[in-house]
């Protein structure tokens, strides 16, 4: 009977700690908050800030994008489309005393760093989702993003430093339960304190894993989402119709409450991939007043040919029969096309 208490013990005190450590999560599992007013000026909030604020499952992807086309618009990239879901960056020109936050600064240096020659996609300038360091780096983007919500009294940490040490300390409680019962007994035998001591690290290294460590949105925070998700209202329309302007500061705003995911792929493509090929056909399409160009290319790893829209310039750069690089995302879309030797 002793062991089967000493059990129940334990278990009691692992789930008051754990119900002590869930508690803080709760607030940011509210629902997000009804749209504002109809309205064309959403605040002077940054896109990044706003996207996390209305979009907590793809908040960050959508903020990188929404500070890119937000960077465009103030005249800090040069970018333009090159296909549906291809938006190439020409050139980083920043003016001196532009003030510039610390997240838009990582942008920037990541794209003039890594922009050679006269274009290259964004998709292709940023680091890949699951390349070698890059989880780093959108870590430190999303922190610095995170900062200035911070700053601003829009988010807070679902867990004051403070509280944290205290819940890691009342960790010590079911981690210790298992060496007090064995001194009870007397000991269980030939290396027993070494399980002990075992036991009782794990339970602490998982109790320091389950701290609560994100953020959630005050009531400040809950206004501005719900002021930003009127935007939409205002402007009575879809999210997104078709490419979006780029001299335009209201696409990154659409972006931050619209958060269209395949206008994310323009951005942030998972799985990339490349493929090697010709040319084998290139047509125009005329819907309207507007032109569409086109280029297939077959593939030299099978008879599969595929298709898609490209900009002018594209369409002109590679004639029928050219070899070409063709680079596209996890849905078959191609994010930039390159000579192929």
């Amino acid at each position: 009977m002793g062991i089967q208490w000493e059990g129940i013990t334990w278990v009691l005190a692992a789930t008051t700690w754990l119900l002590l450590a869930l508690l803080p999560r709760l607030p940011a599992l509210r629902p997000p908050p009804p749209p504002g007013p109809p309205t064309l000026e959403p605040g002077q909030e940054p896109p990044a800030v706003a996207s996390l604020l209305v979009s907590s499952a793809r908040g960050r992807r959508a903020a990188l994008a929404a500070t890119v086309l937000d960077l465009g618009a103030r005249g800090c990239l040069d970018l333009a489309w090159m296909g549906p879901s291809l938006l190439g960056c020409r050139a980083v020109r920043v003016r001196e005393g532009t003030r510039l936050l610390p997240f838009e600064r990582r942008v920037v240096e990541r794209l003039r760093t890594h922009l050679r020659g006269g274009e290259a996609p964004v998709s292709a300038l940023l680091p890949a989702p699951r390349g070698p360091g890059s989880r780093r780096w959108y870590r430190g983007f999303a922190q610095e993003v995170i900062r200035v919500a911070r700053a601003q009294g829009l988010v807070s940490a679902q867990l004051s430093p403070g509280r944290s040490r205290l819940l890691l300390l009342a960790a010590v409680v079911p981690a210790g339960l298992p060496a007090l019962f064995v001194w009870r007994s007397g000991g269980l035998g030939p290396g027993s304190d070494v399980v002990v001591a075992l036991v009782a690290a794990g339970v602490l290294l998982a109790a320091w894993f389950l701290l609560p460590r994100g953020f959630r949105a005050t009531e400040a925070g809950r206004q501005v989402a719900g002021r930003w998700l009127g935007l939409l209202d205002g402007l009575d329309a879809e999210p997104w119709q078709g490419q979006a302007p780029l001299r335009d500061p209201m696409p990154a705003r659409i972006l931050a409450v619209g958060a269209d995911p395949d206008l994310l792929a323009a951005f942030m493509p998972g799985r990339r991939r490349t493929i090697v090929g010709h040319v084998a056909m290139r047509f125009q399409r005329l819907d309207g007043d507007a032109v569409s160009w086109y280029l297939a290319v077959e593939g030299a790893g099978g008879p599969k040919t595929r298709a898609w829209a490209v900009a002018h310039e594209l369409f002109e750069r590679f004639p029928t029969g050219s070899r070409v690089r063709a680079t596209l995302d996890g849905r078959g879309r191609l994010l930039w096309l390159a000579p192929a030797p």
